[in-house]
């Protein structure tokens, strides 16, 4: 399959890289080495080939076979497959996973592959619900061809025609998802936090923009307040001239004497009612979740209620982009719907923060 040779090439950049099938250990040391009685010497083998590479892809089968089973006790990462835009369907492995994912010592991660002309995960919510024992989902734009199935059809003398010979890169190219992918798993990723600073946070577009001339790929992005706004414009796009466009149009929305008088209200909470900077950044960011996004996103807010950091990784993108940016005073806070807990700018409590955050709601 062309997807496992794109994701065998983007760990071949980063390290020495071998994958593994059942039947390689067929080729190699014979069919009896999958039955009990040659446990002893495929352990032995395996040994072997995981310390000749530094990174060994074990490719399951179909079924849960004895070497699916012993896939699943080898790898320190389990990475589980499937279609953003079908539902999950549950196959032997699928129920085995369900009932033993907690016993398997490894990290348990959802690859979702999407079409790049299809829709954008539209069903993302449901596979995460229907794995809970998943650590990590990534979301992986592949070329429609790779989703063709069916085989073509017979000509009239009665043969297949031969398959047009496929374009095959020979270096990964950083900038996929399958490059972020493996950077991720073998811990290279590159996270980048921007920070507030209200109109000055328009400058992070060209902090962006250099980076990507440099040729420095952004595999998972965060921020805080305006931050937390221009990081979501990204993720959801990553395309640079939309985010630069959105910021543009954002800007001169909030930026209009006529905008700022209709939200000027009885300061009983704040100075503004916020019914407008609620449809400016939802026009944004649009009606998504953070789920959603084609790369890891997370921005932080402050819990008033309970005095309390909140990081965000899930849930609506624009109603958590609009509590990070809610400068206290000038706009009411946002209520989460999840607890009913009073959020707003997380400028005032974030001094430092991580791509990686640990807690999150």
């Amino acid at each position: 399959m062309t997807q496992r040779a794109l994701f065998q090439l983007a760990f071949n950049s980063i390290c020495k890289t071998m994958r593994l099938t059942s039947e390689d250990v067929r080729k190699n040391i014979g069919s009896r080495a999958l039955q009990p009685v040659g446990a002893a010497r495929l352990s032995a083998w395996l040994s072997q080939k995981e310390d000749e590479y530094r990174i060994v892809l074990y490719q399951s089968d179909a079924t849960l076979t004895p070497w699916t089973l012993r896939c699943l006790r080898q790898a320190d990462c389990v990475l589980m497959v499937g279609y953003g835009d079908e539902a999950p369907d549950f196959n032997d492995i699928g129920k085995f996973l369900l009932g033993t994912a907690d016993k398997l010592r490894g990290r348990k991660d959802l690859v979702l592959l999407h079409k790049l002309s299809g829709p954008n995960v539209l069903t993302t919510r449901t596979w995460i619900d229907a794995h809970p024992w998943i650590s990590l989902h990534h979301h992986i734009a592949c070329p429609d061809r790779m989703f063709h199935t069916r085989l073509p059809r017979l000509s009239q003398s009665g043969l297949r025609p031969r398959a047009a010979t496929m374009d095959f890169p020979h270096t990964a190219d950083k900038h996929s998802d399958f490059s972020r992918l493996a950077r991720i798993l073998t811990g290279t990723a590159v996270g980048l936090v921007l920070g507030g600073g209200g109109a000055r946070g328009f400058s992070h577009v060209g902090m962006i923009e250099s980076l990507l001339e440099e040729g420095i790929p952004i595999d998972m992005i965060g921020g805080v307040s305006m931050g937390a706004f221009v990081s979501a414009l990204w993720a959801l796009y990553r395309d640079l001239p939309e985010v630069r466009r959105r910021c543009k149009i954002w800007a001169q929305s909030m930026g209009n004497p006529w905008n700022v008088f209709r939200e000027i209200t009885y300061p009983y909470m704040a100075l503004f009612s916020g019914k407008l900077y609620n449809q400016f950044v939802r026009a944004g960011v649009g009606d998504v979740q953070i789920e959603q996004l084609w790369i890891p996103y997370f921005c932080a807010s402050c819990d008033i209620t309970d005095v309390a950091l909140r990081v965000h990784t899930r849930g609506d993108l624009w109603r958590y982009a609009r509590a990070s940016m809610t400068v206290v005073g000038y706009f009411p806070p946002i209520c989460d719907p999840e607890d009913g807990h009073l959020l707003v700018d997380g400028g005032y409590m974030v001094t430092k923060m991580s791509p990686l955050p640990h807690h999150h709601r």
